[in-house]
């Protein structure tokens, strides 16, 4: 499969062009280019590592971003890959006039900047700097010398870069005691009035019709914790599991045995009844939100999770872990939860689901100032204005 939908692309030097380094599936990483390539005064592109599926293919082209050939995985059993995926980039800079290239989540892909000529901004947004990054630092023995040598690489990108920005407070903290330099809050954001005005009966996913569910949107994956969440879920009363679907995102790219182990505990207890979407699309994730009766999210780290501003701006209660968040959007919005023991959680949702969500009005002006998506990349470009004028 051919991952191209390279539209006709504007010869006019007057639309700033922007090379995106990013996942184009993520649907997280769309949001941000998407902003963008629905302006006339920019011409927005993609890259990313791997090859993507037809249907990325087409909601990218839909949405004005023209998606380029993938470059291989950087790795330095590979150093012939590594200089056919550098010389492939500094093509695309040279062809299609690239003013400034964005790195949409710093691991892995902040590495290519160092062999790019073009200003740049890295991007992090949460597990990137506050987990892969710390864990490669002062590794002993031969891996260790590799991941210092990662390492290294990864501090001269972020030297060289002419903005770094980040979705929290803890990112940029932890940055600056990484690689002592600065970094500037700007937050991914949500479509506030877009989720609220949504017609969430239209798009329902049709599993979920007539029923009653608690939806744990973060993907099945070991970072999110959902074995924490399903040891919870077989704490819980009959009467909770005979009137509600416990709902899941695996995920398009998933750890297989994590996902079996899962899915076998779920099996293994017969009075769970649950639903695992491989993935939803935008409209219906929206919609899930609006009509689920809880949220779940139990990450063992984070940065600012998307799914819970999208979860508050759609008024739908919420239990997150107890880590470092933003207070300005997560103080007194969500119940928060130490992820200890399972007990706690299933106590917490069934305090949650027996009372009226407390934090409805709280959340959604929380998330209307703070998480907006518009006001967030209306920073984002004056960062870009910046980047390419200094």
């Amino acid at each position: 499969m051919v991952d191209l939908c390279i539209s006709k692309v504007v010869e006019s030097k007057l639309a700033m062009n922007i090379l995106y380094i990013c996942n184009p599936d993520s649907i997280h990483d769309q949001k941000w280019m998407r902003f963008f390539a629905e302006k006339d005064d920019f011409q927005v592109f993609a890259v990313g590592e791997s090859v993507c599926n037809e249907r990325t293919i087409e909601d990218l082209e839909n949405q004005n971003i023209i998606l380029l050939p993938s470059v291989d995985s950087f790795s330095i059993k590979t150093p012939l890959r590594n200089y056919q995926s550098i010389q492939k980039l500094r093509h695309y800079c040279h062809q299609y006039k690239i003013d400034l290239i964005h790195v949409l989540f710093a691991t892995p892909y902040a590495l290519w900047t160092n062999y790019l000529d073009k200003p740049y901004i890295i991007t992090t947004r949460g597990s990137d700097v506050l987990v892969v990054l710390p864990e490669l630092k002062d590794k002993i023995g031969l891996k260790g010398l590799y991941f210092n040598w990662l390492f290294k690489k990864f501090k001269k990108a972020f030297e060289g870069a002419k903005v770094i920005t980040s979705t929290s407070e803890l990112q940029i903290q932890r940055i600056k005691e990484l690689f002592a330099v600065d970094s500037q809050l700007v937050r991914t954001g949500v479509d506030v009035d877009k989720i609220q005005s949504i017609n969430a009966e239209k798009h329902l996913p049709i599993e979920l019709n007539g029923k009653q569910f608690i939806f744990s949107p973060r993907f099945m994956s070991p970072i999110y914790n959902i074995a924490y969440q399903i040891d919870a879920i077989k704490l819980l009363s009959e009467a909770i599991c005979e009137s509600f679907y416990f709902v899941f995102v695996r995920g398009k790219q998933y750890d297989q045995d994590y996902y079996n182990m899962q899915l076998s505990a779920l099996k293994e207890n017969n009075k769970i009844k649950f639903i695992i979407f491989e993935y939803l699309d935008q409209e219906s994730l929206w919609a899930t939100f609006k009509k689920a009766s809880l949220a779940i999210m139990t990450p063992v780290s984070d940065g600012t999770p998307n799914s819970a501003l999208e979860a508050m701006a759609a008024n739908c209660p919420l239990i997150l872990s107890d880590l470092p968040y933003d207070k300005d959007l997560f103080e007194n919005t969500c119940e928060k939860i130490q992820i200890t023991n399972p007990k706690i959680l299933a106590t917490k949702i069934e305090q949650t689901l027996l009372s009226i969500n407390q934090f409805n009005q709280s959340a959604l002006k929380a998330v209307s100032i703070y998480g907006n998506r518009t006001s967030e990349m209306k920073k984002m470009e004056s960062l870009y204005k910046y980047s390419i004028s200094n």
